[in-house]
């Protein structure tokens, strides 16, 4: 997910399958950080720096403190496959663009874990993809995932 303070100059660029929901919550209601981004609900809700940069931003991109997370590829592509499947178990998600996604996403590909993993690889994008401009590294600070309990 996608959050930029305004306030505190801040703005995470969540990579999909790297503990967004946790760090989105965490700034939002243990340390009491506004998020000022808002988007349609219909498309993705994790931004690259590329496109977070495109925005009408209060302050330029470099006014913020800019930071995201990364994680080992194969624990992120694994974690990716028990999503999906977890999302098409959930009778709740039914009506939702994710369902739709992973729904497709499984009638084109198969069920298995590792068609879906073989699928995140190779048409998936990658976390660099997220954290560049131009193939240049443009987010300030990066987090690994394995460490964050540290």
């Amino acid at each position: 997910m996608t959050f930029i303070s305004h306030k505190k100059r801040i703005i995470f660029v969540g990579i999909p399958r790297t503990g967004t929901t946790s760090i989105h919550q965490n700034l939002l209601y243990t340390n009491d950080i506004e998020n000022n981004f808002t988007q349609d609900s219909n498309k993705s809700r994790h931004l690259k720096i590329s496109d977070i940069s495109r925005l009408d931003l209060k302050y330029a991109l470099s006014e913020y403190t800019t930071f995201s997370v990364l994680r080992n590829p194969w624990c992120r592509y694994a974690s990716f496959a028990q999503w999906v499947l977890a999302v098409l178990d959930n009778k709740g998600l039914k009506d939702t663009i994710e369902y739709e996604f992973c729904l497709k996403l499984t009638e084109k590909h198969g069920r298995k874990p590792d068609i879906i993993i073989r699928y995140a690889m190779a048409g998936g994008q990658s976390q660099s993809d997220f954290i560049t401009i131009n193939d240049e590294i443009v987010v300030s600070t990066l987090l690994k995932f394995e460490n964050l309990k540290k």
